[in-house]
C-alpha cells in the first residue's frame, strides 16, 4: 500500500459528470466555511505580527537615536579626563 498525503487524495476526486460551475457550488459553503475558519484568523494575525514588527523596527530606530544624541552630550565630558586631552 502507497501512502499518500491529505492534498494527494483531494487531487484523485474525480467528478464524474460535473462542471466546473457545478464543483464550485458544491464547494462553495466549505471554502466559506474556511475561510471564515482559518483564513480570517490567519490573515487577521499575520496583519498584527507585521504591524508589532513595525513598532518594534520604529523603536531600535529610536533607541539608536536617542543613544547617539545622549552620547555626543556625554563625550565631551567624558573625553576630557582621558590622557593627552586639554584640561579645561
Amino acid at each position: 500500500m502507497s501512502e499518500f498525503t491529505g492534498d494527494d487524495a483531494a487531487m484523485a476526486v474525480l467528478g464524474v459528470g460535473a462542471d466546473h460551475e457545478e464543483f464550485q457550488r458544491l464547494f462553495a459553503a466549505r471554502a466559506r466555511d474556511l475561510e471564515q475558519r482559518c483564513i480570517v484568523p490567519l490573515d487577521k494575525l499575520e496583519a498584527e505580527v507585521r504591524r508589532a514588527e513595525e513598532l518594534v523596527t520604529a523603536a531600535r530606530r529610536r533607541q539608536a537615536e536617542t543613544q547617539t544624541a545622549l552620547w555626543g552630550q556625554y563625550k565631551p565630558a567624558y573625553e576630557r579626563y582621558l590622557p593627552g586631552k586639554e584640561q579645561r
